[in-house]
């Protein structure tokens, strides 16, 4: 059941960030189209406090995005697909604290800790290719069953 709800969540995000990435949430009606293949970096992350570990590995990752792919054209009438590149799992800089605000129903990054988590994903990130990225999608490690 968790894995169902963390890939839903994943799911949700995915789409609202490839969509305001590739224009699919047009600002405005007279958006042009967006068609054919969409990169999307998936940056792996565990946090300097943790374990250099993570439940998923990086193949169980590509297999999700693989199936997101199949949905993607699926909904889009086989007009876009999705590309990923998973990376190798990688270390942030700082402490989880930095990046999560833990709540009794659940955990968020409020506030200027979504930019960080993102930001620090890119910058630490190393030998991938970012050529023509449309999305950037930051998996961070969790080894909570």
């Amino acid at each position: 059941m968790k894995t169902n709800a963390w890939l839903g969540r994943m799911l949700c995000w995915f789409v609202v960030l490839l969509g305001i990435s590739t224009g699919i949430i047009p600002a405005t009606a007279n958006a042009a189209p967006v068609l054919g293949p969409k990169k999307v970096m998936v940056l792996r992350v565990y946090f300097q406090d943790y374990a250099a570990t993570s439940r998923y590995t990086q193949v169980q990752v590509q297999g999700f995005f693989s199936n997101l792919d199949t949905l993607w054209q699926n909904t889009s009438y086989t007009k876009i697909n999705i590309n990923s590149v998973v990376s190798a799992l990688f270390q942030l800089p700082d402490n989880r604290s930095l990046y999560i605000d833990d709540f009794a129903n659940g955990d968020l990054s409020n506030g200027g800790k979504f930019s960080k988590v993102l930001n620090d994903a890119i910058a630490n990130s190393t030998g991938l290719d970012w050529t023509n990225v449309d999305a950037v999608m930051v998996v961070m490690a969790e080894t909570n069953a």
